[in-house]
């Protein structure tokens, strides 16, 4: 039983490992289908655009994200 109780004590003291800290944080890249539609469905507009994502979310559930589409700030991004 000791030896568990050293190996505890051991994993208790080593450092934090990269990226830990107070926020989860995700970054995405990649395409995706947008389109433009009137109110009743009907659609307008499609394309593949580029998009690229970051969230970073907090303990207590608050966050951000800030997503970019085609290389411009999207309406998504935000506190």
């Amino acid at each position: 039983m000791n030896t568990l109780v050293e190996l505890a004590a051991r994993a208790e003291g080593q450092p934090s490992p990269p990226g830990a800290g107070p926020y989860s944080y995700v970054h995405t890249r990649g395409r995706q289908l947008a389109t433009d539609q009137t109110t009743d469905g009907r659609i307008l507009d499609a394309r593949v655009e580029e998009a690229e994502r970051e969230v970073w979310i907090a303990a207590d559930g608050g966050g951000r994200i800030e997503e970019t589409r085609d290389g411009r700030r999207s309406r998504t991004s935000g506190v």
